[in-house]
């Protein structure tokens, strides 16, 4: 019975760590959809720092 247990508090504590990076990536999807005008994702602001200076 304790090693079933034990086994179980493994599983669980995989799901929430699978559960939580789903829910990151999600969250960096959402915001590289986001419209110009909204919060910027970090890879934005970096592309137009280095494309105005050649321009």
């Amino acid at each position: 019975m304790k090693k079933m247990v034990k086994e179980d508090d493994v599983s669980l504590k995989n799901l929430e760590y699978f559960q939580e990076k789903e829910k990151v990536q999600a969250h960096r999807l959402y915001f590289t959809k986001l419209p110009k005008g909204a919060t910027i994702p970090p890879s934005a602001p970096s592309k137009r720092h280095n494309s105005s200076p050649q321009n």
